[in-house]
């Protein structure tokens, strides 16, 4: 499948997850390595699933629970290709990374995007693309984009930078968060198997046939 946009994929933890993702056309696949999160997966479960799959990139999602040489082994461990880094981290770590970084900026509240090209300045070091992360308070689409100076704000960030929204994302949305925000792409939360190989993937199967390119 082809897709209008780069899709990343977020704490996937399952084949069945991985390779439906793999087959829908997205370009980066998340792995999370924080053992506190119920999203949390296993090093070797994900160097299994990554011979399974081939076309996206894939991403180690850390929190500050891993400090850059427990990252960097994982690294070299799985073959990750990139590394995504919670903004918790102090300043300055980046650099000590072994792969580029998708580095998240979470948005607690709307106010705090009025500083958003400082907070990505201050960790621009080896960053392949940023996250903003709306997700802490669950601040939907249709209330972002109420207020005409946050989507200024975006588009000026997406001008400059490789920017992938983390919003509650549906059929709905999709394109016009797309077209609104110039984005580089979107991010998309794996689910739940039901049991072992079984999970359904209808709302986002919906998502994917919005963003499918016209042959």
């Amino acid at each position: 499948m082809d897709l209008i946009t780069n899709v990343k994929v977020s704490a996937v933890n399952s084949l069945t997850d991985a390779r439906f993702f793999s087959g829908a056309g997205v370009k980066y696949l998340g792995f999370c390595f924080d053992k506190n999160s119920e999203r949390y997966i296993e090093s070797e479960k994900v160097f299994q699933i990554k011979d399974w799959v081939s076309g996206p990139s894939i991403v180690g999602e850390f929190s500050t629970n891993s400090n850059p040489d427990e990252i960097n082994l994982i690294i070299e461990k799985i073959g990750l290709d990139y590394v995504q880094m919670s903004d918790a981290f102090p300043l300055g770590l980046n650099s000590e990374i072994e792969k580029p970084i998708f580095q998240e900026i979470v948005i607690e509240e709307l106010s705090d995007l009025y500083d958003l090209q400082t907070r990505m300045d201050e960790r621009s070091e080896n960053v392949y693309a940023y996250v903003l992360n709306f997700l802490v308070h669950s601040y939907p689409w249709d209330v972002i984009e109420l207020d005409p100076s946050n989507i200024d704000i975006i588009w000026k960030a997406t001008d400059q930078h490789r920017v992938i929204i983390d919003t509650r994302i549906n059929k709905e949305n999709v394109l016009n968060i797309i077209d609104r925000t110039k984005a580089y792409g979107v991010n998309i939360p794996a689910g739940n198997e039901i049991s072992t190989g079984m999970q359904s993937f209808e709302d986002v199967a919906d998502i994917f046939e919005v963003l499918e390119r016209d042959a």
